[in-house]
């Protein structure tokens, strides 16, 4: 817990003072009612900006540099959820902004400033990569990415003008600026996401460890998000219906007041079987028990004496007899990233098309669009809007329970 700054006695001036983000602020005359009204005045200010460097500072002096510290600390708060991957991005793109110009003082960071960032992301693919992990040959950025980043860098500036930190003139300048148009620039389109082939996902499978496989059958067969079966507990999933249902408190549309229901269905409830009699709040499928399950998956297929090279979960850097420990490294949830890097293994492994899981959404909504219709194949993936979720939720609720006993 963050101490809260101490009103104190400044000697030479006989006036009080209080510490703030690094800045002395004097309020008057010590012990006087004025001064202790200005401190908790102050204070609270200070404790509305939840502690940031940039605090009582004039603008003129507020760096890039100081700014960026400071939304990320606001990102990192406002997005905690896994589900999102906004601070990762926000990152990303705050590290092309640091190599450009992170001294700039913000309220000089106009148009141009903004163009000269967005033509790095269309000239360098590797400009958001850190030091060690450039590679010489990249593909280049997709133009909708790199304005979902641009959008991202103008939203610090909202949120700046919004706390007060620069004048709002800094965030309507760049506002008027528009993204960059298709046909009209170097880069490329988003490729569009077509569901994946049952044959390439059979295909796939074959080559994965139980655990990967059971997300992947999960995922098909319920239509949820990759970091929905990510995010899967025990104590989520209802079981007192014939279709069993998991609450998501913490999803993508959660901070819309949406509510999100997985609807569960006999095929993808035998899956999961074997998965419940865990820890209620530790995720189903876990990246370290997944490997465990890969080294097992080796040594089966090991050819060479069990009493010759090296043993079981040693190395040739371990062989003084301390093991590796995978399971610190690895953790006891996967990412949707690390979750696709995974199947991105297996099908390297299995000589098939690299597809990934949100592949899966898509292959599940056209087969109970097809089979259903545009109503149920919304109802069951979860679809609607806040005001149309409370006005049809139940007529939603009963045609998502019936793709659910056909399809899940």
């Amino acid at each position: 817990m963050t101490r809260t700054p101490k009103y104190r006695l400044h000697k030479p001036s006989g006036r009080a003072v209080v510490t703030l983000a690094g800045k002395q602020h004097y309020l008057g005359k010590y012990n006087s009612v004025e001064s202790k009204r200005e401190y908790h005045r102050i204070l609270a200010e200070y404790h509305a900006a939840a502690g940031q460097i940039c605090f009582g500072t004039d603008p003129d002096e507020v760096t890039l540099a100081m700014l960026m510290v400071d939304y990320l600390a606001h990102c990192k708060r406002h997005y905690p959820s896994q589900a999102s991957p906004e601070t990762n991005q926000v990152k990303l793109i705050f590290r092309v902004v640091k190599k450009l110009c992170a001294d700039l003082p913000a309220i000089e960071f106009g148009p141009r400033q903004f163009k000269a960032v967005r033509q790095t992301l269309v000239d360098d693919p590797t400009c958001q990569r850190g030091r060690g992990n450039k590679k010489k040959s990249a593909k280049p950025l997709a133009r909708k990415y790199i304005n979902a980043q641009m959008s991202r860098l103008s939203r610090m500036f909202r949120w700046a003008a919004a706390d007060g930190i620069i004048p709002s003139h800094v965030y309507n300048d760049l506002r008027v600026i528009p993204g960059l148009k298709a046909g009209r620039t170097s880069a490329p389109e988003t490729k569009k996401i077509l569901p994946v082939s049952q044959d390439v996902v059979d295909a796939t499978l074959k080559e994965c460890p139980p655990v990967l496989a059971d997300m992947i059958r999960v995922q098909l067969l319920t239509g949820c998000r990759p970091a929905e079966v990510c995010a899967l507990t025990p104590s989520m999933i209802d079981r007192s219906g014939e279709v069993w249902r998991a609450h998501l408190i913490d999803h993508k549309g959660a901070w819309r007041g949406k509510e999100r229901i997985i609807y569960i269905g006999p095929e993808a409830q035998a899956v999961l079987r074997h998965y419940l009699d865990r820890d209620p709040n530790v995720n189903l499928f876990s990246p370290a028990e997944c490997d465990a399950q890969r080294r097992a998956m080796l040594t089966e297929l090991r050819q060479t004496p069990a009493n010759q090279g090296n043993k079981p979960g040693y190395n040739s850097r371990t062989r003084s007899g301390k093991k590796r420990s995978q399971a610190s490294r690895l953790g006891s949830a996967y990412s949707s990233m690390s979750y696709r890097r995974a199947i991105y293994y297996r099908c390297k492994k299995a000589g098939v098309p690299k597809w990934a899981p949100n592949q899966l959404r898509h292959s599940a909504a056209t087969k109970a669009r097809s089979e259903f219709g545009l109503d149920h194949a919304a109802g069951f993936l979860g679809h609607a809007e806040v005001g149309i979720t409370q006005v049809y939720a139940e007529q939603d609720e009963r045609k998502a329970i019936e793709v659910a006993l056909k399809l899940g």
